[in-house]
């Protein structure tokens, strides 16, 4: 459990519901964004923001849930649990962020999102 944060259930993701494991109210639909990641960068997230590293320039969120629990479950092969950031802007259309479908870069780390929820990835879960 990450402290301030709800955690979420994790649900039934099959092919009909486009492996989205959230509950009802946590979609895009619902003016939420999503970002797959280990349960150790969640955290770090969640209590500085969102800061890339490396070479990487920024930050990926998506408007399918399904397509984040593909990067958390791929942290997992790496010995992390994985974990699914349920995000909120309050404006999406401003300079330092890039609307591309569905997906939207954090480029101005000046700008953080609200981190909403987060749902842990169960080691029992396997995702093909």
């Amino acid at each position: 459990m990450i402290s301030g944060v709800r955690e979420l259930p994790f649900g039934n993701p099959t092919e009909f519901n486009a492996y989205n494991p959230l509950p009802e109210g946590f979609r895009a639909e619902d003016g939420f964004l999503f970002h797959g990641t280990s349960e150790d960068c969640a955290t770090s997230i969640v209590g500085q923001g969102f800061a890339p590293t490396g070479e990487l320039r920024s930050s990926s969120f998506t408007r399918q849930a399904g397509l984040a629990l593909g990067y958390a479950c791929n942290k997992r092969k790496s010995g992390f649990r994985g974990a699914i950031l349920v995000i909120s802007f309050p404006r999406i259309d401003v300079r330092g962020v890039r609307n591309e479908g569905d997906v939207v870069y954090l480029d101005d780390h000046a700008i953080q999102p609200k981190v909403v929820a987060i749902c842990l990835v169960p080691d029992s879960y396997l995702h093909i």
